[in-house]
């Protein structure tokens, strides 16, 4: 399918439903090409979440669990969608 464009994301440490509010500042918005970027460089278990369409905190569209290695790592691990 074709990327969607100025979606909203969140990189963090928290499933979907347990975010607490604080986190809602640092929600930030893709670019018009679909790619998400952040300068942030998480490691370990985080959980990216995507709202393509909905606006609901607690249930965003996608949500993805990934298990990010120690910086400067080039193996970035498998995706699981949830």
């Amino acid at each position: 399918g074709a990327p969607i464009q100025n979606a909203e994301f969140l990189v963090t440490f928290h499933p979907a439903g347990q975010v607490p509010e604080s986190e809602r500042e640092n929600v930030m918005k893709a670019g018009y090409n679909g790619i998400c970027e952040t300068d942030m460089a998480p490691s370990g278990p985080v959980y990216i979440m995507i709202w393509a369409e909905g606006s609901d905190w607690a249930n965003p569209d996608k949500v993805f669990q990934v298990d990010l290695p120690a910086y400067a790592e080039k193996n970035l691990g498998a995706v699981v969608t949830q």
